[in-house]
């Protein structure tokens, strides 16, 4: 039987046994959780890092920034933001021009409602991010180069066509000043989204005070495009088609006569009624001399726009048509297969004569059709003489008198000359199978030249 110290024994060796296990067992913990705090601190100094990498090469854009207030507009009632601009007046008109805009088109106008509401410029939340340097801004520290570089539109996605567009606008100081022109003339009377994102561009490309800042697409301009590669002439035309959109319905109802302006002007004033501001602004602007003598316009023509003189003959008949005056913003011109061109030699060519095949000639229809009625008649006349004794003298003379009155219409339509579409089909009788088609001389030139010519290569 053991004895008591026997048994402390046993119980004194467990315990030295068992000791060693729970060292072992807490080593194994930290060494664990060292591992585990060093993935996490790796983790971390990843992120910084990436995050810096990506600032210095200024790769990092506002996204997060702009998703977030994009749900914001999103998600706040139009309605009220509308009624809380004071930029614009609230009433039946505005409210429904907002409902008969696009998603996009209503989304853009939110944004600077609520921008104007909260007093903050437009991309303002996006401009007062830290911005890190470029690579042009890592050449130019190398270089030792201290002058500022210009500000120019950052390229995320595919919007480089856009920037190209953009760029080319704002140093055009001719249209800057046809769109605040607009803006003070008729920007009280309609929205002018297109009008306010352009201008605002451009007086920030232009602006010493944002040199070397990158600078991005407005989302009004922004939303005529998509995420897809596009023809940088495609999104010419949607600009200035826009902008001559807000245009035509800020200007409706008012007319550009002088005379019935004062006619109106003089009826507010024997009704007691008030002359709008802008009315009475035209009338005293337009019979204002201006420098050479001239009395300036109320309204400014589109410095882009200008006008083409077209002029088409026919090398068969030579017949010419009348000078057709087509307005234009932009010539398209080409070019061959030589390595390199002047500008000039390309516009030398566009007003070159050019010969069209294949083209229908209204003279040249009613002059065989002319021919082929004459031929007709002798024919007639031959037939009657060789069968004097025929029992159908009635039915010859009928084709005869046929032939006679289209005849005279045909010739009376060759001495006026009137070859309209109406005259050949339903006057002459002649369909559109029987029509002649010949070889035709085309010759275009710039009869009135705009501010500033848009070439498209």
């Amino acid at each position: 039987m053991p004895g008591t110290s026997d048994f402390s024994s046993h119980n004194h060796h467990h315990h030295l046994y068992t000791s060693p296990l729970k060292d072992n067992y807490r080593d194994d913990r930290f060494g664990e959780w060292i591992p585990a705090q060093t993935k996490i601190v790796c983790f971390v100094v990843s992120l910084i890092l990436g995050y810096y990498i990506f600032k210095y090469l200024d790769l990092i854009v506002s996204t997060l920034l702009q998703t977030v207030w994009n749900i914001i507009v999103f998600i706040t009632p139009s309605r009220i933001i509308f009624a809380l601009d004071k930029g614009a007046a609230f009433d039946e008109d505005t409210e429904l021009a907002a409902t008969s805009l696009t998603r996009e088109a209503l989304h853009s106008a939110k944004s600077v409602a609520m921008q104007r509401i909260l007093g903050l410029d437009a991309n303002s939340l996006l401009t007062t991010l830290p911005r890190g340097r470029s690579l042009s801004g890592i050449g130019q520290a190398f270089l030792g180069l201290k002058e500022p570089c210009p500000p120019g539109l950052g390229n995320w996605d595919n919007s480089c066509y856009q920037n190209s567009i953009i760029q080319g606008f704002a140093s055009l100081r001719a249209l800057d000043k046809f769109l605040e022109e607009n803006l003070r003339e008729l920007g009280d009377r309609d929205p002018f989204y297109t009008h306010l994102a352009l201008k605002e561009i451009i007086d920030k490309l232009n602006s010493p005070s944002y040199g070397g800042r990158k600078q991005w697409t407005p989302p009004e301009l922004k939303s005529m495009s998509s995420w897809q590669q596009q023809d940088a002439q495609e999104y010419f035309s949607k600009v200035i088609d826009q902008v001559d959109k807000e245009i035509r319905r800020a200007s409706k109802g008012l007319t550009s006569d002088v005379g019935l302006r004062f006619v109106d002007a003089e009826r507010n004033n024997h009704r007691g009624g008030p002359v709008p501001a802008y009315e009475t602004r035209q009338i005293n602007d337009e019979h204002k001399p201006s420098r050479d003598g001239e009395y300036k316009r109320s309204t400014l023509l589109n410095p882009l726009e200008g006008l083409l003189a077209q002029r088409v003959g026919c090398m068969r008949c030579g017949w010419t048509e009348g000078l057709s005056v087509i307005p234009f913003n932009c010539l398209t011109v080409s070019l061959g297969s030589n390595w390199e061109y002047d500008i000039r030699e390309c516009l030398d060519e566009y007003t070159t004569l050019e010969a069209i095949e294949g083209v229908e000639c209204a003279k040249c229809t009613l002059l065989r059709t002319e021919g082929q009625l004459g031929q007709l008649l002798q024919q007639i006349d031959s037939d009657a003489e060789l069968e004097e004794g025929a029992s159908t003298p009635q039915l010859t003379e009928a084709l005869r008198n046929s032939a006679e009155t289209r005849l005279k219409v045909v010739q009376k339509a060759l001495e006026n000359d009137d070859f309209s579409e109406k005259t050949l089909s339903e006057k002459c009788h002649i369909p559109a199978r029987n029509r002649v088609s010949s070889t035709k001389s085309r010759q275009a030139v710039i009869a009135r030249a705009p501010k500033s010519l848009v070439i498209h290569v």
